[in-house]
């Protein structure tokens, strides 16, 4: 897996956590598969919110998904912008901080 699939899916699944422990009841789940024809990894986030039945979004559908709900609750955060890595995680992070002492 490449470092930016690895920073781009911990910053998430760390939301995810965060979010599930202290803001909002989902329960999560994600897992890895090798799709048909492919020679590298993709994630698979099943996620159950309130009262909803768990169902699978990929990476772009669970990180639009995360930002709604921060967004709802009032959390500040943004997914890793592609093409990613270290430079786009810690700029993200970066944009975060800033906005939080806006």
């Amino acid at each position: 897996m490449t470092a930016y699939k690895i920073a781009r899916q911990r910053h998430l699944a760390d939301m995810l956590t965060h979010l599930q422990q202290n803001a909002y009841p989902l329960v999560r789940r994600g897992e890895y598969l090798v799709p048909t024809g492919e020679t590298t990894t993709t994630a698979l986030w099943w996620i159950a919110l309130p009262g909803q039945v768990e169902q699978w979004y990929d990476t772009r559908e669970a990180e639009r998904l995360v930002s709604g709900i921060c967004l709802a609750v009032g959390i500040i955060w943004e997914p890793v912008a592609a093409p990613g890595g270290a430079n786009q995680l810690a700029e993200a992070l970066a944009r975060m901080e800033q906005r939080r002492h806006a």
